[in-house]
């Protein structure tokens, strides 16, 4: 078992799926600006 591994990739996947959510709402008040 490698938990360490298992952390970072899980720490990863958090990440993207945070990134890309906060992105979206970002990107359109750039745009509405």
């Amino acid at each position: 078992m490698t938990p360490y591994r298992d952390q970072g990739e899980h720490h990863r996947t958090l990440s993207l799926i945070g990134a890309t959510v906060a992105s979206r709402p970002l990107g359109r008040e750039w745009r509405s600006s």
